[in-house]
């Protein structure tokens, strides 16, 4: 049977009802902190959480759960699924209650084992499989994939409600089999921005970065503000996934003569603590969002935010919690910026208006009360 790598189970655990997150693994972004969240609050709601990882390395290591048991589940390749009935044996033998997919290709994993070891099983959707990349035919395997097991689901997490008409509409799943329950952080007490008086002002970006993620528009945004007389600078915090695209930013950034106002931060293991020192937030995606978490970060932050007028991002910023503008549109990225930096009275109302919509809508406590709930009534 399947040994952990690693285990540091709650203390109560042989009261607590077992369950099994698998997913990939291999980074450690919106989505891998979302189960972060998860897992740190499940021994509260009656569960012992244990994580079977694919690619296992990155997120052990950077998770901030104390409650981390978890399983080593590589595949010799993608359409490698003996795993599986190595998992359906842990799952039974190890009295496992519930099964919670995050993944196109854990749900491949999961739809077999929940069939062998005959348990419910969760699937969650954090993003839209034809628009996560732009790779078009891995899109589309991913696309199909997802369609196909699916259907095989006991239940349907979506994180946004433009991501659950999505799974409905082209995957052909009953409306009713679909739950939103969207993403949520903790609450913040970092203290307001500085006023645009400030001498110079300081945009961040928060984000895993690759071309989806429009870290380039930013860029051309920020040489417009820069040429409008705007003192600013951007602070760009994460690390990127493809080599190719870090130098193409690079080389971006030298050849507009920005190396001076830019900075390149890596990845940060506590992203709300980065918007503590700057004076606003931008997400310039141009596909591709659920609900980002950085996002949410900013605004419990009360960092007053810009963003691209895309699904996920557009449903975060509704009535008023931040300016949204065209996506892959640099001018327009830059006005909108400009506003907020020209305009200390709208800065202080989008800072509210973000924050009171965190609070209302976007809370880590409801995002794991609505989870456990569904976890009682499926193991009930």
């Amino acid at each position: 049977m399947l040994q952990p790598i690693c285990s540091n189970a709650p203390a109560s655990e042989a009261s607590l009802e077992k369950t099994l997150h698998i997913l990939n693994g291999e980074q450690y972004s919106g989505l891998e902190r979302v189960v972060d969240h998860l897992v740190e609050a499940a021994p509260e709601f009656g569960y012992s959480p244990h994580l079977g990882l694919l690619v296992p390395e990155v997120m052990i290591g950077r998770m901030k759960s104390r409650y981390i048991t978890a399983y080593d589940l590589q595949m010799r390749s993608r359409f490698d699924f003996s795993i599986a009935r190595k998992v359906a044996e842990l799952v039974r033998k190890g009295g496992f209650r519930l099964i919670h997919s995050h993944t196109v290709r854990s749900a491949m994993v999961a739809a077999r084992v929940a069939k062998l070891a005959d348990v419910p099983w969760i699937h969650q959707v954090h993003s839209c499989a034809l628009r996560e990349s732009h790779r078009v035919m891995q899109n589309l395997a991913n696309f199909w994939t997802e369609k196909v097991v699916l259907r095989r689901a006991d239940q349907i997490i979506s994180v946004s409600e433009a991501l659950a008409d999505y799974v409905a509409c082209h995957y052909g799943v009953r409306r009713d089999r679909i739950v939103v329950v969207r993403n949520g952080v903790p609450r913040s007490s970092l203290a307001a921005p500085n006023t645009p008086a400030a001498p110079v002002q300081t945009i961040a970006v928060v984000a895993l970065f690759r071309p989806r993620k429009g870290l380039h528009v930013l860029i051309d945004a920020l040489s417009l503000l820069v040429r409008d007389g705007h003192k600013v600078r951007l602070r760009v915090v994460g690390e990127f996934v493809e080599a190719t695209y870090k130098a193409q930013i690079a080389s971006q950034i030298e050849q507009l003569g920005l190396g001076e106002v830019v900075d390149l931060m890596g990845f940060t293991s506590d992203p709300l603590q980065q918007y503590a020192d700057c004076d606003l937030a931008v997400l310039p995606s141009l596909y591709g969002e659920g609900i980002p978490m950085t996002l949410l970060e900013a605004m419990a932050a009360g960092r007053p935010v810009v963003g691209s007028d895309i699904d996920g991002i557009r449903e975060v910023l509704m009535d008023g919690a931040g300016i949204l503008v065209p996506p892959g549109n640099a001018r327009a990225l830059a006005d909108g910026i400009s506003r907020i930096l020209r305009q200390e009275t709208l800065a202080h109302a989008l800072s509210e208006a973000g924050r009171n919509r965190q609070l209302a809508k976007y809370d880590d406590a409801q995002m794991r009360r609505e989870v456990y709930s569904l976890y009682d009534r499926l193991t009930s």
